[in-house]
Formats: C-alpha cells, sequence, structure tokens
C-alpha cells in the first residue's frame, strides 16, 4: 500500500544486540547482528508538532535569506572557494569535512528526523537524486541548526545513490514559500556547491508569487528561482515530488529512516565479519614448522582452538541465524525507490561475501589439518625408526619433517558456510 508523507512518523532507532553464545573474549568483542528497533517519536508528521509549524515562519537574521542569482542554465556555473568564514569549513581550504558521514547515526539526528531536509529517492528528469528542503520550521532558529549538521546530512545523502547517480551530483529543491531560508540553509548549499569537488549540481528556491524577492547580483550560490510549482515540473515530474509539494510520490520519512538504520547496522556487520574472517584466514596462514612429534600436536591443538573460536564467535553465530531473516524483512520493507533497491543489493552481496570468506577459511583449515596429521603419522614413523637405529646402535637419520611441511600447498575450495557453524 502507498505510505503517504502527511502521516509520516520520524523514528528514533535504539539497538538491541541478540547475543548468541556470547563469551568473554570474543574476536569480535560479542557484537551481534540484531536490528535496530524503530521507535516513533514526534516528527514532522505529527499533529502536535505539525499545529505548532503551521501557525509559526522562520524568522531569518538579516542577510540570512538565500541570495542567489538566475543564471542561463543551473549546471554552466563556474567552481569558486567557499568562504573561509563560513561555520563547517576550514578556513583557506576548499575541502569537505574530514570525516563524510556514512551511516544514519553519524548526522543530526534532531535534524534528520525533524524531515525539513529529505531524499525521498526521487529522480529528476536527467536522472539526478532529489533532495527537498523545507525553510518553514522552528527547527532553523535554533543555535544548534548550524551550517556544519547540514552539511554533514547532505554530504550522507549524497553517499546513498549508486555512483553513476552520485557522479551527476544533486538537485536540491528548496521549499521556500511562505518563509525565507536561513543562514545554516544558504551556507552549507555554498560551501557544498562551490567546493572543490562540488556534490550539487543544481538548486531550486520555490517562493511565493507574491514573494518580492529578487535575485542578488552578489549572490554567494547559484540557484534556478521559481515561483510555482508548473516552473518546479520543468526540473521535476510532479510522480517524483512528495505530498509536501503537491506530488504524487509515497514517501514517509519515518520509514524511510528504520529502512536506512536497520540496513546500514545489518551491512556494518557483515563488514567487520569479513574482515575479521580475513584475519583469521592470514593467521592460518602463518604457521611454523615443527621438529618432532609432539610440536605437530600442540600445532593440531592450537589450530582446532582457533578455528572453535572463530566459527563460535558471536557475530557469525547470529549472522548464520539471523541474517537470512534480517534480509527476508529488509525486503519486505524495500521502500520501492532505486536507492533502496541498491543499498539492498549491496547488502546482500556483503552477507554473500561472508558466506564466501568462511568457505575459505574452513577449506583451508581442513586442508591444514590433514597436512598435520600426516606430519604427525609421518614424526612418530620417523621417530620410531629412530629409536630402533639407537638401540642396534646405528646412527639417525635425517629428520625431514622441516622440509616436508614446507613443501605443503593449501587448495582453497568451496564448503557450505550455513552447515559449518
Amino acid at each position: 500500500a502507498p505510505r503517504s508523507s502527511r502521516g509520516a512518523q520520524a523514528a528514533a532507532c535504539h539497538t538491541s544486540h541478540h547475543s548468541a553464545g556470547s563469551r568473554p573474549g570474543g574476536h569480535l568483542g560479542g557484537q551481534a547482528v540484531g536490528t535496530p528497533n524503530c521507535v516513533p517519536v514526534e516528527g514532522p508528521g505529527c499533529t502536535k508538532e505539525e499545529d505548532v509549524l503551521a501557525s509559526s515562519a522562520c524568522v531569518s537574521t538579516d542577510g540570512g535569506s538565500l541570495h542567489c542569482h538566475n543564471p542561463s542554465g543551473p549546471s554552466d556555473v563556474p567552481a569558486r572557494q567557499p568562504h573561509p568564514e563560513q561555520e563547517g569549513w576550514p578556513p583557506g581550504t576548499g575541502d569537505f569535512p574530514s570525516q563524510v558521514p556514512k551511516q544514519v547515526l553519524d548526522v543530526s539526528q534532531e535534524l534528520l528526523q525533524s524531515g525539513v531536509v529529505t531524499l525521498p529517492g526521487t529522480r529528476d528528469r536527467h536522472g539526478r537524486a532529489v533532495v527537498q528542503v523545507r525553510t518553514r520550521s522552528l527547527l532553523w532558529t535554533r543555535e544548534h541548526s548550524s551550517c556544519a549538521e547540514l552539511t554533514r546530512l547532505l554530504l550522507y545523502f549524497h553517499s546513498i545513490p549508486r555512483k553513476e547517480v552520485r557522479d551527476l551530483g544533486l538537485v536540491v529543491l528548496v521549499d521556500a514559500r511562505r518563509s525565507p531560508a536561513a543562514p545554516a540553509v544558504s551556507q552549507a548549499l555554498s560551501g557544498l556547491q562551490n567546493n572543490t569537488s562540488p556534490i550539487i549540481h543544481s538548486i531550486l528556491l520555490l517562493v511565493d508569487k507574491e514573494s518580492a524577492f529578487r535575485p542578488d547580483k552578489d549572490a554567494i550560490i547559484q540557484c534556478e528561482v521559481v515561483s510555482s510549482l508548473k516552473a518546479v515540473h520543468k526540473f521535476v515530474d510532479s510522480c517524483q515530488l512528495t505530498a509536501d509539494l503537491d506530488g504524487s510520490f509515497p514517501y514517509s520519512h519515518g520509514d524511510w529512516i528504520c529502512f536506512r538504520q536497520r540496513l546500514e547496522h545489518f551491512a556494518a556487520n557483515c563488514e567487520e565479519a569479513i574482515i575479521f574472517l580475513q584475519n583469521s584466514f592470514c593467521s592460518l596462514n602463518t604457521h611454523r614448522t615443527p621438529r618432532t612429534a609432539q610440536e605437530v600436536a600442540e600445532l593440531i591443538d592450537q589450530h582446532e582452538t582457533m578455528m572453535k573460536l572463530v566459527l563460535e564467535d558471536p557475530l557469525l553465530v547470529s549472522l548464520r541465524l539471523e541474517g537470512g531473516t534480517v534480509l527476508a524483512r529488509l525486503r519486505r520493507e524495500e521502500l520501492g525507490t532505486e536507492d533502496s533497491r541498491d543499498t539492498l543489493e549491496a547488502a546482500t552481496s556483503l552477507y554473500d561475501r561472508v558466506d564466501e570468506e568462511v568457505h575459505r577459511l574452513v577449506l583451508t583449515s581442513n586442508n591444514r589439518l590433514q597436512q598435520l596429521e600426516h606430519l604427525r603419522e609421518l614424526a612418530s614413523l620417523l621417530e620410531g625408526n629412530d629409536q630402533v637405529r639407537a638401540a642396534g646402535g646405528r646412527r639417525p637419520g635425517q629428520h625431514p619433517l622441516q622440509a616436508r611441511l614446507a613443501k605443503a600447498t593449501l587448495s582453497p575450495s568451496h564448503c557450505v558456510f550455513r552447515a559449518l557453524i
């Protein structure tokens, strides 16, 4: 059933870890694959907040409005260096903040959950991802609604679409009807647009028909000013606009947040498991050459203990028990957009890669154990022969264990992860 943005609730998610045989000294700190539980909170679609927002307009300080001019085309804009005094940008540099957020939990939760800035998953007429910004909110009047927070949120949004779409840049649609844009909005957009590697392709500024707004010659950003939704449709079709802009695109901000949190939590667990398995594989292939049957026996014990710890790791056990269920749930909750399909496909590939890494590790382990068992038998036989030689007063032969082990080879193949853990 279509989801309407008017009834959407923003969500704060609290992670619940489901321990699966957690034990002290676990390789991954006892972390499990459990997905976040989304708890509804008052947000942009909640009646209480909507009533307040409906009766208040954002108040800007002098010079806080979005200053722009109307170029021949929003794409024909030469890059300029951002203003050093802008908050969140290091003086004298044209670089992004050092840490580009990769997860929904890495950005301002108040700004995200407010719903005043959204990435619904829509596209403009040229296939670019569209970000909608609503200036009519009390959030912009608060001191902590900073340029840096909005910059980080827009950088996070830019990281979500697949590479081909990211390379096209974002189209930012600013709904400034009945309320001018706050300084944080104009500063963040200016910094991202004028950066040496801009992530914004174009900015559409929607104003009221009766607005006295005129483009500023000393613009700090380049934008296209439109005074009606009909004019917006030249750039973005109405079916790619949400209900906030009288469009028909079904969008629930609360559903979007919950989907991203669950998906990112699952993908992060898979990535952590892959690194852990790769490190375990390297450790498995780093071994010393035994010289006696006793040393071979010790190596076999160490090897079996290590593999037991690896395969009983809480995160790997959780992925085996819960991973398929989590993916099935994510597929049911998939938002029906290119972005959600692409990111879900990427998470599925990570889960499959965990499976492949376990295949490789287990086969390598089995081959290594077979070699050690063979060496133990060989060492026992040679030591027995040496004892016989010593008892007969003859000189013991040269021990070939080191040479035999050095010639051993490993040939990984495939086995079934879910049946082995």
